[in-house]
């Protein structure tokens, strides 16, 4: 039998197995986190909160947050940040937010099944992309 609800789970390549939180009592409100590798400057987050392929969240950042489109965005938000708490703000590129950790939010509880992170190269800063000739 296959173990489920592990955090692990969300990175093993397995549709089938999942990696769940559920929110307290109090507020309800549920959060997967993760810490990465390093600090990243990410474009694009693809959540598969089901074990079906094409039935997938993608938050996209644009204009200072991320946007989810997808079947199950409803209540769900994404969040990456640096775990010093240091926020370099947006303004450094404009089309991903810098951090070494992220965070998927919903209102009672968090299924993922399987995640996949897109990261920038972060060898530019958004004044030296207009400036090359």
């Amino acid at each position: 039998s296959r173990v489920k609800f592990v955090v692990g789970n969300a990175i093993d390549i397995d549709m089938e197995t999942e990696a769940v939180t559920y929110g307290d009592n109090r507020d309800g409100n549920a959060w997967f986190k993760a810490s990465l590798d390093g600090e990243y400057c990410i474009e694009q987050v693809f959540h598969y909160a089901t074990p079906i392929f094409d039935d997938v969240n993608t938050y996209t950042f644009s204009e200072e947050t991320f946007t989810c489109e997808g079947t199950h965005c409803d209540g769900y938000s994404l969040s990456v940040f640096r775990g010093d708490g240091k926020d370099l703000g947006s303004d450094v590129f404009a089309d991903c937010k810098i951090g070494d950790t992220f965070m998927i939010s919903h209102v009672r509880r968090v299924d993922v099944n399987e995640i996949v992170i897109v990261p920038k190269p972060m060898g530019k800063k958004l004044n030296e992309q207009f400036c090359e000739k």
